[in-house]
């Protein structure tokens, strides 16, 4: 049997925040996210808790809200050392990991001593109320980023009553306009100074992604009307784009100029960037960035291939630190491949 790590779509997005209750409207407005179920974990559901495969008191809340195929994990801190709390004092708050992988416990155990070989250990991890194991991988400098892996240990573990939320909340997604249309989370972006192509080469060998597409983004070469902050930008990045079934991931690497790169890079350093959400036409394009503006989240850079304007919404503020990525193609040249197609879009329902 291979040893491939099982990965199959963004289960949700893993965001560490100091307060919740600062963002779930924002995110809700955002995504169209309507509820959001918060559950305290400390050692009453968690007694064999480990960090860094050490036994570790700590409590946490996580707060989940999805819609569709686009989903969240809302990570906050509450006492004892986490990866969320390591993730606090180091980046701030922002995305921390992804959740691609759900298999049985059988499985991961054969895969453990495997990717431990690899130099793949496990950061953080829990058996949940005697019904999922998660866990957290310390994978940063093989993949980018944190990845989640659950493990459940009954067939029913969703409906298991241990399971249930301490509390629900619901927002009222009809009392405001969404200033974006989401339609799911087509790919998470990984940002590196100079490992782009060491990591491609663990994204296929260790989760088996076969097919990549590489881009060197250049102003003037590649690209044209290139801007960061509305002023024209001299800018180079170089990315790779690559999907195991619906997990999409872009892999960036930092050339030279003023980027969200660049700022990620000085600011906090490597790791997730932002997420891509949105592919939509010209004409829609516009009233989104108009409507974004008024609401606080401008366009802060953009740029224009052969066949597609790209942009970034600057909607840290308001999402917790992540940036999204709008896609606009410019002819129907851009996804008539249908292996462009299918890495840039995954499974089409």
């Amino acid at each position: 049997m291979a040893n491939i790590l099982p990965v199959d779509r963004h289960h949700h997005i893993g965001v560490v925040v100091k307060d919740y209750r600062r963002y779930i409207e924002e995110f809700s407005r955002f995504f169209g996210i309507e509820r959001w179920e918060i559950r305290r974990q400390d050692a009453t559901r968690m007694p064999d808790a480990t960090l860094h495969c050490k036994p570790v008191k700590h409590s946490f809340l996580s707060v989940l809200g999805s819609s569709g195929k686009i989903a969240f994990e809302l990570c906050q801190p509450l006492s004892g050392d986490s990866v969320y709390s390591e993730f606090l004092e180091t980046h701030g708050e922002g995305m921390h990991h992804l959740f691609p992988t759900i298999c049985s416990p059988a499985e991961f155990r054969r895969l453990r001593p495997w990717l431990e070989s690899e130099g793949i250990t496990i950061s953080q991890s829990a058996t949940v109320c005697d019904t999922i194991e998660y866990y957290y991988l310390d994978s940063t400098s093989y993949f980018g980023t944190t990845f989640e892996v659950l493990c459940p240990l009954r067939a029913d573990w969703q409906s298991d009553p241990r399971l249930k939320p301490d509390e629900v909340i619901t927002i009222d997604k009809t009392a405001s306009t969404p200033g974006c249309p989401t339609e799911k989370i087509y790919h998470a972006c990984v940002l590196t100074r100079n490992k782009r192509l060491s990591m491609r080469d663990n994204y296929q060998r260790l989760l088996g992604f076969e097919k990549w597409f590489d881009f060197d983004n250049q102003t003037g070469v590649s690209s044209q009307d290139t801007h960061y902050f509305g002023r024209n930008a001299e800018t180079r990045f170089r990315l790779s784009l690559g999907r195991k079934n619906d997990f999409g991931i872009e892999i960036v690497e930092q050339i030279y100029g003023p980027t969200i790169y660049q700022d990620m890079l000085e600011k906090q350093g490597e790791g997730l960037n932002h997420i891509m959400t949105t592919l939509c036409g010209p004409e829609e394009l516009d009233l989104i960035a108009k409507r974004l503006e008024s609401d606080g989240m401008p366009i802060i850079q953009d740029g224009q291939g052969a066949d597609v304007y790209y942009c970034y919404a600057d909607t840290r503020e308001k999402l917790a630190g992540l940036y999204v990525e709008l896609l606009c193609p410019l002819s129907d040249r851009f996804l008539s491949d249908q292996d462009m197609r299918e890495l840039m879009i995954g499974e089409e329902s």
